[in-house]
């Protein structure tokens, strides 16, 4: 992607493969708006993480209470780190819309990409006792509302 590659010679971004790995930026096809169309593309993945984790904190549907209901207040207080800092990459991806100047975005890509193997470990851990818990034969509380 040899826009990119001026792109990162001009704002010293992470190589395109790292980007990838986490991201898959290489499958946009707008080169125009290049770091705009990546931003978009990380934002995509904050975004359905944010709602994941949000559902765990604040719990609306049989599934989500189900899921919250796997995870002791200490462990909810890790999710609520984690969660909040979603919420501000989140936020400061709102704030890029506003503005779209070209150093911010490489900068929040920059930023984000240093922060995304902590955020993922801890997504990971996260996950696993989610999707385990599908599994175990617990009983879930069905709390009715009315019908008519």
């Amino acid at each position: 992607m040899k826009e990119y590659l001026t792109l990162q010679k001009k704002y010293s971004l992470p190589t395109i493969e790292s980007l990838d790995k986490y991201f898959q930026v290489s499958s946009i096809e707008e080169k125009k708006f290049l770091l705009k169309e990546m931003t978009k593309k990380i934002h995509e993945k904050i975004y359905l993480f944010t709602e994941l984790l949000e559902d765990i904190l604040n719990p609306e549907t049989l599934s989500s209470s189900h899921e919250s209901s796997m995870f002791n207040e200490e462990e909810k207080k890790e999710i609520l780190k984690v969660f909040r800092k979603l919420q501000y990459y989140n936020k400061q991806y709102l704030l890029l819309e506003i503005s779209s100047d070209e150093n911010e975005q490489a900068q929040f890509i920059k930023e984000i990409l240093s922060e995304w193997e902590t955020i993922t470990f801890e997504l990971k851990k996260i996950i696993i006792k989610i999707r385990n818990s599908w599994n175990k034969d617990k009983k879930i509380k069905l709390e009715l509302g009315y019908f008519g």
